[in-house]
């Protein structure tokens, strides 16, 4: 019964959780002030200015989050580049611990170490076939979820 639920669940979420891919990404000119159309999201931080201390960068950064001083997203730039790394290693670390382990599934272990250091491949496919470099790390992980639910209790 449990694995018919489990099965439900995967199956509910993967016919749901859809990315969608109808609408083509282009550049945007930012010179030139645009009319937003419903539903688009335009964010365009400043960037640190010439001579800016670090002191400034975080005080920037922080007041983005408590609304006072002048906020700066410079920050953020770096930020969002390290989380591609962390991604990787963490998948890849997890993936290796959890095959040590032998307590779950070692072939789920290892397809969630491998996805996760393969992600970098989105780069190189067309944009309408990006997400896809994601399914092995999202079947590894529900995978994973799925051999944690079921194991025996003794």
């Amino acid at each position: 019964m449990r694995r018919v639920a489990a099965l439900l669940v995967v199956a509910v979420l993967a016919v749901g959780c859809s990315l969608p891919l109808s609408r083509r990404v282009h550049e945007v000119d930012t010179s030139q002030p645009q009319r937003r159309q419903q539903g688009d999201l335009q964010v365009l931080p400043p960037g640190p200015k010439r001579g800016q201390s670090p002191e400034d960068v975080v005080q920037g950064f922080l007041g983005a989050f408590s609304s006072s001083g002048d906020p700066n997203f410079a920050v953020l730039a770096n930020l969002w580049s390290l989380t591609g790394i962390l991604y990787m290693l963490g998948g890849l670390l997890f993936g290796i611990a959890t095959f040590r382990a032998g307590i779950l599934s070692r072939w789920a272990a290892g397809l969630l170490a491998v996805g996760s250091v393969l992600s970098p491949v989105a780069v190189l496919l067309p944009h309408e076939y990006e997400p896809f470099v994601a399914v092995p790390v999202g079947l590894a992980l529900a995978w994973l979820g799925y051999s944690l639910w079921s194991e025996r209790r003794e």
